[in-house]
């Protein structure tokens, strides 16, 4: 989804999101038609029924914590990353004082401009 074309979830949100509703629907079919008589087998093992309810909470625990934690990185990312649009002055790398995007692009290439002159002689 995007606002002023910035991303406001991102595609791991999203994946995760999915994998999340996918899963539990897979739970409830399972539930709700009774289809956990027998036992499965899967990678040469049988899983009892009573197992696999242990297996599907834990995996759904997993993939709920899972899109709380990319929620959350959304969540900071854009409400706390990307509220401004100021950079850094005076060097390159600098993590200094701060001003108008505009003014310290123009700092910078006239520094780079500068270290380009310096380096050519």
């Amino acid at each position: 989804m995007k606002l002023y074309a910035a991303d406001l979830i991102s595609r791991a949100t999203v994946s995760s999101a999915r994998v999340l509703i996918t899963l539990s629907a897979a739970a409830i079919a399972v539930e709700r038609y009774d289809l956990n008589t027998v036992q499965w087998e899967f990678a040469g093992r049988s899983i009892q029924p009573e197992h696999f309810r242990e297996i599907a909470i834990v995996v759904l625990l997993y993939s709920a914590v899972s899109l709380c934690v990319h929620w959350y990185a959304d969540y900071v990312s854009y409400t706390k990353w990307f509220k401004e649009a100021k950079v850094g002055v005076d060097d390159l790398l600098s993590l200094g004082e701060h001003e108008d995007t505009l003014a310290d692009l123009v700092g910078r290439i006239t520094l780079l401009r500068k270290s380009l002159e310096e380096t050519a002689i």
